[in-house]
């Protein structure tokens, strides 16, 4: 546009009445989030400023941010100033292979892929009148790979929670089910670009007898660097032992494993306590969904509580958190339930963060692990 056609006819004034023209620059999330915005009194300006920010170079440019406008200044040099795409795949757990089309401004550069396990289910026992124990299961393991280059469809894998063994019979046991592995870029775990062991499902005895906890998915077992799922809480035998699920692992550290124990016990925490909160030593004690990684709502998932003889209106053991959190345990000693059920581990997920074509903007922070 000719300068005619936008400066203002009327003299600016820096500090005085804001009654002339002004652009303002906003830097949002790919959700519509604003991180940054600035009023510019000088179209010169804002196109210097704009130039800079989108070819990468506002870092180097001190100058910029020394300008009689933008009036606002939200950060000291040298600045952060980015955009941030991410994708979390979720829907459709446990039905089998699915397909992710690459959008078109992804870029190679800076981007993480991040992949959770799915929890192992929590294991039962139940027994009239006599001792019994029951542990929680092992949370999954997380796997990540950066610096990816993808194009067109890419194959993935999001497991669905394992289930809580259960009975129907007094004097039985089940153990719960193992959590399914979840991977990204393939067909399979072993040819993926990226992948996730899931936890193993807890334990049931008869008797006081000491007994483990579900084993938490091993990160050297995937594909791509990673952090170990918390294994579930031993107990060492006990009138009525009900150990605490394993939290999965996460960006950061291993997955906590359940409280051992006689009694009831607590679940441990996803990604070594910055994940979900592992869920209370009750019969609704559920584990935490995990809100840690980059975009602040996914995250590794703590792991179910121990479950309590018995809840009115439930006879479940407690759930494991979002995403790979496993299952707590349910043991009843007494003429309780005859349906009993251990509980469900947390499903798998896929995180992905990338800087978008256009929005790589210097100092970015990503994902850590």
């Amino acid at each position: 546009m000719r300068r005619c056609e936008w400066s203002p006819s009327q003299r600016r004034h820096i500090y005085g009445p804001r009654d002339e023209f002004y652009w303002v620059i906003t830097a949002r999330l790919n959700d519509g989030h604003p991180v940054w915005s600035g009023k510019f009194l000088d179209r010169d300006d804002a196109d210097a400023f704009l130039l800079a920010a989108v070819s990468g170079s506002l870092d180097v440019e001190p100058p910029l941010w020394r300008l009689p406008s933008p009036e606002y200044f939200p950060f000291d040099y040298p600045a952060t100033w980015y955009v941030v795409t991410y994708v979390v795949l979720s829907s459709g757990a446990g039905t089998g292979n699915q397909s992710f089309t690459t959008p078109i401004d992804y870029v190679t550069s800076g981007s993480t892929w991040l992949t959770v396990g799915a929890g192992g289910g929590g294991g039962v026992s139940n027994n009239s009148g006599a001792a019994v124990c029951a542990t929680g299961g092992g949370g999954g393991a997380a796997n990540r790979i950066t610096n990816r280059p993808l194009s067109g469809s890419t194959t993935y894998n999001v497991p669905a929670g394992g289930a809580g063994g259960n009975i129907v019979a007094v004097g039985t046991i089940a153990t719960g089910s193992a959590g399914a592995d979840c991977w990204f870029g393939a067909t399979t775990l072993a040819s993926a670009f990226v992948g996730s062991k899931g936890g193993t499902g807890g334990n049931g005895v008869l008797g006081n007898s000491a007994i483990s906890g579900g084993t938490g998915g091993v990160a050297a077992s995937g594909v791509g660097a990673g952090n170990d799922g918390g294994s579930g809480g031993s107990t060492p035998g006990g009138a009525v032992g009900r150990t605490g699920a394993g939290g999965a692992g996460g960006s950061v550290a291993a997955g906590v494993a359940g409280t051992s124990g006689s009694g009831r016990t607590t679940g441990g925490a996803g990604d070594g306590g910055s994940g979900g909160a592992g869920g209370a030593a009750s019969g609704t004690g559920t584990g935490g969904n995990g809100t840690e990684f980059g975009d602040g709502a996914t995250g590794s998932g703590g792991g179910g509580g121990g479950g309590q003889l018995f809840v009115a209106g439930t006879n479940s053991g407690p759930a494991g958190g979002l995403y790979g959190g496993g299952g707590g345990s349910a043991a009843d000693g007494s003429s309780g339930p005859l349906n009993l059920t251990g509980g469900l581990g947390g499903q798998g997920v896929v995180f992905g963060q990338y800087r978008p074509l256009g929005g790589a903007f210097p100092n970015m922070p990503m994902l850590g692990m």
